[in-house]
C-alpha cells in the first residue's frame, strides 16, 4: 500500500507528523525553562504562608502600630502586585498586606472552587496562618470587593472598615444587563437589547462565572502565550519598575490555570455578597468608582473616537449603572463616602493609587476601624481637584 505512495510525499507526511509532536514539545521545554529562569530572577518578596501543603504568598509593608492591618484583595485574575503603588503611598502610616490568591502571583495552585464564599474563607485562613492579627481594614477591587465583604460576614468581629474600589455590584447577569439597558440613550437601545437577550439565552440569568476555555491553559503550557506576548502585554503593572516581574508572573502556566478556575466560578456566592452589604451599616466604609469608561484611562478616548455607536451607548449606560449601583451599596448615612475617581477607568489602583491611600487613612482614622460598633456620622471629604469627587446626595 505504502509502496505506491511517492517517496517525496511520504517524507512530507513524516515531517508533518514529527512537527505536530515536536512543536508543542519544544514549546513546553522553552516554557518550563522560561518559568524556572523567571522564578530564579524574581523570588517571592513576601512570606509564603502554609495552608496544609500548599503555600500562599503574602506581601506586607509597614510596622504594626495602633491602627488596623490593611488587607488588600485584587480583582478577578489579578495578583497582589497590583496594590504595590498603594502600599508605597501608605508608607509608615499603616501596616498593609496584599495577598496573592491561589495560583496567582507567587502562590501555589489551589482548589477548583474559586467561588466568592470559598475565596473569602481562604483569605481568612491565610491571614490567620500568617500571624497577622485583626482588626483588619479590608480593601477589595472589583470582584475582590465582594470577597472581602463575605469574609467580613463570616468573621464580623475581625473587620472594622472597608474601602471598596470600583466594586462589582452583586447583581445576577440578567439584573445587571436589564439595568444597563434601561439607561441606554438614543436609537441604539433596540439593537443593544436584542444582543443582550442573545447573551442571556446563551448563558442564563445568573451564570456561575464568565466561562473560559481550556485553550488558554494549553497555549500557556506549550509556550505560545510567552512567544506571542510583547514586553508590555498586560497593562496592570502598578509601577514601571515592576513590569518585568509582573510579566513573568502573568506568563506562568499556573496563572493561566488560576485565571480559568476563577472565571468559571466567579459569581457563585452573589447571594452571600448581597447579605454582607448590611455590614456597611456598622463599619466605616468608602466606595471609589471609576470616572471613565473601560478598564484604563485611554479606553474612553478609544471608545469615543473609534467605537460603534451601539458600543459607545452601552459603555456610557454601563458607567451610569455602576455609579448608581455602587452608591446604593452604601447606607444612606454614608452616601457622602461614595467618590468618583475622575481620571480612572476600572483600574484605579494603577491610575490613581493616591485616592485609595487617602480613603484608607480616612477610614483608619475614623476611630472605629478596629471595632464592629456603629461608625460616626461621616462627612464628605472632597478629593483633590482633578482627581476625585464626591457625589452629592439626591
Amino acid at each position: 500500500m505504502f509502496a505506491s505512495i511517492p517517496r517525496w510525499l511520504r517524507l512530507v507526511v513524516y515531517v508533518q507528523v514529527a512537527l505536530i509532536f515536536a512543536i508543542p514539545m519544544g514549546g513546553w521545554i522553552l516554557q518550563s525553562a522560561g518559568e524556572a529562569a523567571d522564578m530564579q530572577a524574581y523570588p517571592p518578596p513576601g512570606k509564603m504562608v502554609d495552608l496544609g501543603g500548599r503555600r500562599i504568598h503574602v506581601y506586607c509593608e509597614g510596622e504594626r502600630g495602633a491602627g488596623p492591618l490593611v488587607v488588600f484583595n485584587a480583582d478577578i485574575s489579578d495578583q497582589g502586585l497590583v496594590w504595590r503603588g498603594v502600599q508605597k503611598l501608605l508608607g509608615g502610616l499603616l501596616r498593609s498586606c496584599a495577598i496573592d490568591r491561589a495560583g496567582l502571583g507567587w502562590s501555589d495552585p489551589g482548589p477548583e472552587d474559586r467561588s466568592i464564599t470559598a475565596t473569602a474563607r481562604e483569605l481568612h485562613r491565610v491571614l490567620a496562618a500568617s500571624g497577622e492579627a485583626p482588626p483588619y481594614l479590608a480593601v477589595g477591587h472589583g470582584l475582590g470587593a465582594l470577597q472581602v465583604l463575605v469574609m467580613a460576614r463570616e468573621f464580623p468581629s475581625e473587620i472594622g472598615g472597608f474601602v471598596l474600589v470600583d466594586p462589582l455590584p452583586p447583581d445576577c447577569l440578567k439584573q445587571r444587563l436589564e439595568k444597563i439597558t434601561a439607561k441606554v440613550e438614543g436609537d441604539a437601545k433596540p439593537a443593544i437589547r436584542a444582543k443582550l437577550d442573545e447573551i442571556l439565552a446563551e448563558r442564563g440569568p445568573c451564570p456561575d462565572g464568565d466561562g473560559g476555555s481550556p485553550l488558554l491553559s494549553w497555549l500557556a503550557r506549550i509556550g505560545m502565550i510567552r512567544a506571542l506576548a510583547g514586553s508590555n502585554f498586560d497593562a496592570t503593572a502598578p509601577l514601571p519598575e515592576l513590569l518585568p516581574v509582573h510579566r513573568a508572573l502573568k506568563l506562568r502556566t499556573q496563572a493561566a490555570d488560576a485565571i480559568l478556575a476563577e472565571s468559571r466560578t466567579a459569581y457563585v456566592g452573589l447571594a452571600d455578597a448581597r447579605e454582607a452589604l448590611s455590614l456597611l451599616k456598622t463599619r466605616r466604609s468608602i466606595v471609589l468608582s471609576r470616572g471613565r469608561m473601560g478598564n484604563y484611562f485611554k479606553d474612553q478616548d478609544f471608545l469615543e473616537q473609534q467605537a460603534e455607536p451601539s458600543t459607545l451607548a452601552f459603555e456610557r449606560a454601563q458607567l451610569r449603572y455602576l455609579h448608581e449601583s455602587q452608591k446604593a451599596m452604601l447606607p444612606r448615612a454614608q452616601e457622602a463616602s461614595f467618590r468618583i475617581a475622575t481620571e480612572s477607568g476600572h483600574y484605579i489602583p494603577i491610575t490613581q493609587p493616591e485616592l485609595i491611600a487617602e480613603a484608607i487613612t480616612e477610614v483608619a482614622a475614623s476611630g472605629n476601624a478596629a471595632t464592629a460598633s456603629p461608625p460616626p456620622n461621616p462627612t464628605s471629604t472632597p478629593a483633590a481637584a482633578g482627581h476625585g469627587a464626591a457625589i452629592p446626595k439626591p
